[in-house]
C-alpha cells in the first residue's frame, strides 16, 4: 500500500507505480499523484484511528504466530496487511518515512530524499502533535496563569516557560512528552476501564480527547532548588486545548493557545 518501483528506500527515485513492502514497511512512490493518494487513504478520525490501531495489534500477534508455527504463508500474509494498516496511520506513516529519509541520506540518494522529505512536512499536517508548534498559556494552580513555547522535534515534544514562578523560573522546561509511536498512549476503548487520568477530563465533556503521550514533568523547590523531572502525560484535545499530567502530584494545567502572541 502506496509504494513505488524503487528497489529500496535509497533506490532509483525516477520508478513510478507500486513495488512490494520491504521489511513491512511501505515503500515511497515519488509518483506526485501517488503521493497524493497515499495522503488521502490516512486516517485522521479519532475513532476510525483507534480501529486501526487495535487492528495492527491483532494482525502483529497473528504474524507472530504464523511465524512460531512456520506458517510462512500466513506470515507473508500478515506482513503485507501491518505495511498496509502502517500506511493508513499518520504516525507510524511517518515514522517509516522518516526511518527512509534515514536511510536515503546513507546511500546520498539526495532526488529521494527531497521527495521524502515533502511527503513527511505532508504527514506531519495530519500530526496533531506537530501542530502544537507556538505559544501556549495555562494557569499553573496558585502561581496563576503562565505562558509556554512547544517545539516539536524528532519525535519530542518539549514546553519551555516564557513566564516562571520561583520553582520552575523562565527559560526552563517545564514538560516533555515522548510523541513518537514508543510513547502513545492506547486510548481506552469506549464501555471498557477507564484510567484516572481518563476519568479526571471528563469535566471537559465538550472536548474530546485525540491523542494522549507519556512525559515527564519538571519540578522543583523554590528558587529553583533540586530541580527533578516526575512521570507525566500529555493529553491533546482536538481543538486549540492541550493539557499536561504531573501524575505524582496529581496536578493538572490545561492549556490554549495563544493567537495574539
Amino acid at each position: 500500500a502506496g509504494s513505488s518501483s524503487s528497489s529500496s528506500a535509497g533506490g532509483n527515485a525516477a520508478g513510478k507505480g507500486t513495488a512490494p513492502a520491504q521489511d513491512g514497511v511501505a515503500v515511497l512512490d515519488v509518483d506526485i499523484s501517488a503521493r497524493k493518494d497515499r495522503l488521502a487513504r490516512l486516517v485522521v478520525n479519532t475513532d476510525e484511528l483507534r480501529e486501526v490501531r487495535m487492528m495492527y495489534r491483532l494482525v502483529a500477534a497473528q504474524l507472530s504466530r504464523a511465524l512460531e508455527e512456520e506458517r510462512y504463508m500466513d506470515a507473508a500474509r500478515a506482513r503485507d496487511r501491518l505495511a498496509e494498516l502502517r500506511a493508513r496511520d499518520p504516525l507510524m506513516r511517518h515514522e517509516d518515512l522518516s526511518k527512509q529519509l534515514k536511510d536515503a541520506l546513507s546511500e546520498e540518494d539526495y532526488a529521494l530524499c527531497a521527495a521524502l522529505r515533502d511527503e513527511i512536512r505532508e504527514v506531519q499536517v495530519r500530526l496533531p502533535h506537530y501542530r502544537l508548534r507556538g505559544k501556549w498559556g495555562g494557569v499553573y494552580g496558585a502561581n496563576g496563569v503562565q505562558r509556554v513555547e512547544i517545539s516539536v522535534e524528532d519525535g519530542q515534544l518539549v514546553a519551555t516557560k516564557l513566564t516562571g514562578d520561583s520553582n520552575v523560573p523562565a527559560g526552563q522546561i517545564t514538560f516533555k512528552a515522548d510523541v513518537s509511536l514508543d510513547g502513545l498512549i492506547e486510548m481506552p476503548k469506549p464501555g471498557g476501564k477507564v484510567d484516572p487520568i481518563a476519568k479526571a477530563l471528563s469535566q471537559f465533556a465538550n472536548l474530546k480527547v485525540k491523542q494522549r503521550f507519556h512525559g515527564v514533568g519538571q519540578v522543583a523547590n523554590p528558587g529553583f532548588v533540586q530541580p527533578q523531572w516526575v512521570p507525566g502525560e500529555l493529553i491533546v484535545f482536538e481543538e486549540d486545548v492541550i493539557a499536561f499530567v504531573w501524575k505524582p502530584l496529581s496536578f493538572m494545567v490545561v492549556f490554549e493557545r495563544l493567537h495574539d502572541m
